[in-house]
């Protein structure tokens, strides 16, 4: 039963598309960039439920930031901080600084 659950999800997954993933991406891209401070999963999910008037899992959340680290769009800042939601101690992400020009 394990193995049928696994497959589907997986087809799931795959029956997504790039297009949804990608606009997901973008729009966790630009609250990450837009904010003052490395965010948190809960707190991105927040902003993005706030934003676009929708209920985004924080798995969700958690999978698409991970490709944006993947891509070297998004980086974990290194002082950990408790989550202003949940309390526990995290990785917050923040936007990759850009080289402007060569020195």
């Amino acid at each position: 039963m394990r193995t049928q659950v696994r497959d589907t999800s997986i087809d799931a997954y795959h029956g997504i598309g790039n297009a949804y993933k990608a606009t997901v991406c973008d729009s966790i891209y630009s609250i990450v960039a837009e904010s003052k401070s490395a965010l948190s999963l809960r707190e991105i999910q927040s902003r993005y439920n706030d934003l676009f008037e929708a209920n985004i899992d924080v798995s969700t959340v958690s999978a698409r930031v991970n490709e944006l680290i993947t891509a070297g769009r998004l980086e974990r800042t290194a002082p950990m901080r408790k989550c202003n939601f949940s309390g526990k101690t995290v990785h917050p992400v923040s936007v990759v600084p850009v080289q402007l020009r060569l020195v």
